[in-house]
């Protein structure tokens, strides 16, 4: 059994199974509450339960040697009981914000929710919709003649590529969130032209090789659907059971796109080593990778350093010596020994760059806001759950999908390429919806007899 699964000192496992009793007997009063999928239990489930907790005693074992090297391994093992209770301290605070802002009564209006679901309105129009399928095609056309497809996928060809990889990173952003609306609006409208264009695009995002391209449009409309359900207290526990296999087969996907990306196409074998590759491989390895970080760190903070690299995204890393060297994927790569050209970047959890720049201040200040600003997301999409018809109040939980994702962009900054992105699609299909509203009501060209708004309405 001490191969599979090890403990740190007593009292942080005395504290893991204290926090392992609290988030099973919290989940399951949420589900027999008929609330269970919410966006604060979506976080802690995939942010804190899986990758953090269910992770701990496995990260351990010495089979990670296998993952990451035996030198490593013996490296890293002292700084998981630290890095464990940097990010305990980091969630204790995101709750404590959560919980500090909490509201009774009606909330319409949160205004970086409200932003993003103004785009996501005028996104959800066919024209639009049109439009960025052709722009994807044309993206991936653009790829293919550049010899970024391949059966490793273009994600990892493209880290080797850095000259080339922004026209991968905007394909990386847009195909998700084009699969989402598509699927949204293709299935609450019952437009199947809709329907046929975002299964085409589901397609292409397979040939990515990136599994949060080629599932993140899925789980986007799946979640929006489990929430609209919890908030309105109509996620029954029969209902709820039934994720948990839809979950399995998700995951078996990814771990099988996984494999395709390595030159394994066999899938009984990917299910044979599936429980390998979960407890001790790459797929949920953030408190390891965290460990293995602050093991070779040096103790010096970065003051900003990495999140100043983000920041400056919209400047290829290619060109600026500062983001090849700061940005927070290169940044835990060469701290571990790792090529930053082979390795896009290891994962620290959601408060391992703020730990690494600003220490223990940095983790509460950014946990409390974070759990801030989930509680005021949560509060607009209740009252939409509420007093909203169903399409409507849907699209404003996508919004807030959407927002949220955008905000932990700040407190990890490796792909904040995707935040400018999103905001500048967000904000220029708004702009091009009102440039072509002004041509149509001043009578000139086509549009002047076709409606723009045929998908959705404010």
């Amino acid at each position: 059994m001490s191969a599979l699964i090890g403990f740190g000192s007593p009292l942080v496992t005395l504290l893991w199974a204290l926090t392992v009793a609290a988030i099973v007997v919290w989940l399951v009063h949420q589900l027999f509450q008929r609330q269970l999928v919410t966006f604060l239990s979506n976080g802690v489930i995939f942010g804190l339960l899986v990758p953090i907790v269910i992770q701990y005693p496995f990260t351990f074992s010495p089979i990670n040697g296998l993952t990451v090297g035996a030198e490593n391994y013996l490296h890293y093992r002292a700084e998981v009981d630290s890095a464990f209770l940097i990010t305990l301290v980091g969630w204790a605070a995101l709750l404590g914000g959560y919980v500090a802002f909490a509201r009774r009564g009606a909330e319409p209006r949160f205004l970086p929710l409200t932003l993003v679901w103004s785009g996501i309105r005028v996104w959800s129009q066919s024209i639009f919709l049109q439009l960025s399928s052709v722009f994807i095609l044309v993206l991936f056309a653009l790829l293919f003649s550049l010899g970024m497809l391949g059966p490793e996928g273009a994600r990892n060809i493209a880290q080797s590529l850095p000259a080339l990889r922004p026209i991968y990173n905007v394909t990386h952003v847009l195909l998700p969130l084009t699969i989402a609306i598509g699927l949204f609006v293709g299935m609450q409208r019952r437009r199947r032209y809709i329907l046929a264009l975002a299964v085409l695009n589901v397609a292409l995002a397979v040939l990515t090789g990136a599994r949060a391209v080629a599932f993140g449009g899925l789980l986007l409309v799946a979640m929006v659907l489990l929430i609209h359900a919890s908030l309105l207290r109509r996620l029954s526990v029969g209902r709820a059971l039934l994720v948990v296999p839809m979950a399995f087969a998700f995951l078996l996907l990814a771990v099988y796109l996984g494999d395709i990306r390595e030159g394994q196409y066999n899938v009984l074998r990917t299910v044979g080593t599936l429980g390998m590759k979960l407890f001790y491989g790459n797929n949920f390895s953030d408190l390891r990778d965290f460990a293995w970080v602050k093991s070779y760190w040096d103790g010096q903070y970065f003051l900003g350093r990495t999140q100043l690299a983000g920041f400056l995204a919209f400047i290829p890393s290619a060109i600026s010596t500062f983001r090849g060297q700061w940005n927070w994927g290169v940044v835990t790569t060469t701290l571990a020994g790792l090529d930053p050209t082979i390795t896009p970047g290891l994962r620290a959890g959601a408060f391992g760059e703020m730990y690494f720049n600003f220490g223990l201040i940095g983790v509460l200040l950014s946990g409390f806001l974070n759990g801030y600003f989930v509680r005021r997301v949560h509060n607009v999409c209740l009252t939409a759950a509420r007093t909203q018809p169903r399409y409507e109040a849907r699209m404003t939980i996508l919004a807030g999908m959407i927002t949220i994702g955008l905000a932990g962009a700040l407190m990890n900054t490796a792909g904040f390429f995707s935040f400018y992105i999103t905001v500048i699609v967000l904000g220029g299909l708004q702009t091009l919806e009102y440039m072509l509203r002004a041509i149509r009501s001043s009578g000139a060209g086509v549009l002047a007899s076709h409606p723009l708004n045929d998908a959705s309405s404010p």
